[in-house]
C-alpha cells in the first residue's frame, strides 16, 4: 500500500508543472518526482500484511448483535443450486478459489481495535469445497439427507472473528 502525496503538495506540484511557459500542456512536466512522494507511514501495510478498515453502519449493527447474543444464524443467507451432468470437482474448487481471491468481502473477518469493530481483509483464506456423496442411498434417503444438511447449514452460525464466512458443499445424488 503506497500513500499518494498529500493534497497540498499534490496540487502545488501539478499546478506549477503542468503548463509550459506558453500556457500549453507540456507532456514532460506531468511526471512527479519521486522525492515529492511522502514515504509510507507505519500505519500503511505492505501488500502481504493484513489490512483493516472501519466497519460500515450495517456491519457495526450486526457485530453489536453478535456480541450481545453470541453466535447466531439468523442473518445467514443460503443459496442452493442444482447442477446436472458431470462436474469437474477440481475445476469447481479452482473457480471458487478465484472468486474468493477476486472479492475481498469473501476474505473478510471482524475484530475489535480500541473497543471499535473493524473489518480484517486477509490476502488468502481457504474455502474448502466439501463433497458429500449420497449416490449409494435410495432416492428417498437422498432427499431426506439433503434436507437435513440444508437445515444443518442454515442453522450453523459463522465465527465472525475467525472466518471463513462462506461455506460451500457439493452434494452428489
Amino acid at each position: 500500500m503506497t500513500r499518494l502525496p498529500s493534497e497540498s503538495s499534490s496540487s502545488k506540484s501539478l499546478s506549477e508543472s503542468s503548463l509550459g511557459q506558453s500556457g500549453e500542456h507540456d507532456v514532460r512536466s506531468t511526471e512527479i518526482e519521486t522525492s515529492e512522494i511522502e514515504p509510507p507511514t507505519p500505519d500503511a501495510a505492505p501488500e502481504d500484511e493484513i489490512l483493516t478498515f472501519p466497519c460500515t453502519f450495517s456491519q457495526r449493527r450486526l457485530w453489536f448483535i453478535y456480541q450481545l447474543e453470541g453466535p447466531n444464524a439468523v442473518y445467514n443467507l443460503q443459496q442452493n443450486l442444482q447442477l446436472k451432468g458431470d462436474i469437474d470437482v477440481a475445476a469447481l474448487q479452482a473457480a471458487l478459489d478465484e472468486i474468493v481471491q477476486r472479492h475481498e468481502i469473501l476474505r473478510t473477518t471482524f475484530t475489535v481495535i480500541d473497543e471499535e469493530p473493524f473489518q480484517v481483509v486477509t490476502d488468502e483464506i481457504e474455502i474448502k469445497l466439501s463433497l458429500i456423496d449420497y449416490r449409494a442411498l435410495s432416492i428417498e434417503d437422498r432427499e431426506q439427507k439433503c434436507q437435513q444438511l440444508v437445515h444443518q447449514n442454515r442453522s450453523q452460525p459463522f465465527d465472525l472473528a475467525r472466518g471463513p464466512l462462506l461455506r460451500v458443499s457439493l452434494d452428489q445424488r
